[in-house]
């Protein structure tokens, strides 16, 4: 067997990358794949697994939000929708006797938070945990557990309401760690030109799964049998297991280690990625990172990101019944056209970020998408404080381009860990995710003070507050972002050294011979 051919163990025995000749930071390669054959690699099918990984992010945690609808209500002969989950005091049915929990709203509210007590702790964790061990066990192990959760929650929930909670703070725990996790994976899998397509791919399940689970909840509630509501922690949940098995046996840690890639793509992958070497003692640079303006601003923007985006999701049915007057049914759907919009705009930034490359800087191509998707999204979020019942047609198409462009992010800031430093691309994705759901924690109380009494004024007050979150953390990048790796990361350093200290010292004998050869 070719010796590039033998498996080896992940992480911390991969040789350092070495680009080949004509083959300058990932940019250029004589590897050109078909169109099917690029789309069936095994680096696309990587994207397509990460792509449900995502799906089932944010459908575990948020199929409670839909299910304790049919759980706290007897009959649900109403039409469900997506502002249910977000508006359940204007919920209206044939028959409120005898609901099978009689939760008040203040514990429903806990149930729902429950999932995000841990959230902050759990992407720095499991980035640490991604460095040891890799991403695909941390992923693995992480979402088997949520899924065991799922499939226990019906029981859980009927037996006792801390066993309840208990599972859900387990489940945000564990589930929380697909940041680094991916990212990790992402370091040794994405070639120069194709970085942003997969990751945005990958990312683009998350919005996926607000239709699926939209579509799926609503009719799994009118079901009979159980009364129904324990079937779509069923479903999500061995949808889950089944989901784990397939991720066992198609995803790999490295191309190196992957037993059916091809020759051809694993050269490709490993001449065209970037700054990969991972050794088995090799120390994280805590100080590098804690005195690094550059690792604060990603901290910073997607701390900004996970606020506007709780507050977009978690109120805009609300704006849509309250402020602009849609009945719940139309609230539910006018609340989800903007999810269109950014699903759309996943694969959108993505392949625009890719093709930009080929003219421009790392570092101005992420400047470009970031400052231009917040500077958009920013001025359109100020606007929406004006617009009136009669005109309320025009929210909704802002709210569309708003999302699209908040998607930005995830093509620009939240490529930076894979950037600046692809081997500790899942430590520095660890904290920046850990920073930025500390927004999604605060965002809900903030709004809440704020919209107290659902005036126009108070909306204004909030589009205005989020306006200059987007506006500012836009600023911050512009000044402070880059995408050229750092030197606290930088391989080649590390590489040409090793090399010099690895040459034999020559003698005083040697010295005289090579000075004879030299006056030959």
């Amino acid at each position: 067997m070719d010796e590039t051919d033998k498996d080896i163990s992940p992480h911390y025995k991969i040789q350092p990358v070495v680009p080949q000749d004509g083959v300058s930071k990932g940019e250029n390669s004589a590897y050109k794949p078909g169109c099917l054959q690029k789309y069936t690699s095994a680096r696309w099918v990587l994207a397509y697994q990460v792509c449900l990984a995502y799906l089932f992010y944010m459908t575990l945690p948020h199929a409670m939000g839909f299910a304790i609808v049919c759980m706290t209500t007897r009959d649900i002969s109403y039409n469900f929708n997506s502002s249910d989950s977000f508006n359940m005091s204007n919920i209206t049915n044939s028959s409120l006797d005898m609901p099978e929990f009689q939760w008040d709203s203040s514990m429903q509210g806990l149930i729902l938070a429950s999932n995000f007590f841990l959230a902050t702790l759990s992407p720095p964790i499991g980035g640490a945990l991604c460095h040891r061990f890799g991403g695909k066990m941390v992923v693995l192990i992480t979402y088997f557990i949520c899924a065991v959760c799922s499939l226990l929650t019906p029981l859980a929930a009927r037996t006792h309401l801390v066993f309840l909670i208990t599972a859900k703070i387990v489940q945000g725990f564990c589930g929380n760690m697909i940041f680094p996790a991916t990212n990790d994976l992402w370091s040794r899998w994405t070639p120069g030109r194709e970085k942003v397509q997969l990751v945005s791919i990958g990312f683009s399940g998350g919005t996926l799964s607000q239709i699926v689970l939209f579509t799926m909840s609503g009719y799994l509630c009118t079901l009979s049998l159980d009364n129904g509501w324990p079937f779509i922690f069923y479903v999500t949940g061995g949808a889950c297991v089944v989901w784990c098995g397939m991720w066992c046996l198609t995803v790999f840690d490295s191309p190196d280690v992957h037993p059916r890639i091809s020759f051809k793509e694993r050269q490709y992958i490993n001449n065209t990625r970037v700054g990969v070497v991972r050794r088995h003692d090799e120390k994280i640079p805590w100080r590098a990172i804690a005195t690094s303006p550059l690792c604060y601003t990603i901290m910073v923007v997607m701390f900004a990101h996970q606020f506007t985006m709780v507050t977009f999701v978690a109120f805009t049915p609300a704006y849509m019944n309250l402020a602009l007057k849609y009945s719940i049914p139309e609230s539910g759907v006018m609340s989800a056209v903007p999810y269109i919009g950014r699903f759309t705009a996943s694969y959108f930034w993505g392949f625009l970020s890719d093709k930009l490359r080929t003219r421009l800087s790392t570092t101005s191509v992420r400047k470009l998408v970031q400052v231009v998707g917040f500077g958009v999204a920013g001025a359109l979020t100020g606007g929406l404080g004006y617009v009136t019942e009669d005109t309320r047609v025009v929210a909704v198409c802002l709210l569309t381009v708003i999302m699209f462009c908040h998607s930005s992010t995830l093509s620009s800031n939240a490529q930076l860990p894979l950037d600046i430093a692809p081997q500790f691309a899942s430590i520095l994705t660890g904290l920046m995710f850990g920073v930025g759901n500390l927004g999604a924690t605060v965002s809900p109380l903030i709004t809440a003070y704020i919209i107290r009494d659902r005036t126009m004024e108070q909306w204004r007050t909030l589009f205005y507050l989020n306006m200059g979150v987007f506006l500012a953390s836009g600023v911050a990048f512009l000044l402070f972002a880059s995408g050229d790796i750092q030197p606290w990361a930088d391989n080649t350093v590390h590489e040409e050294r090793e090399l010099k200290e690895k040459q034999p010292l020559k003698t005083g004998d040697d010295n005289v011979i090579e000075a004879n050869k030299g006056d030959m």
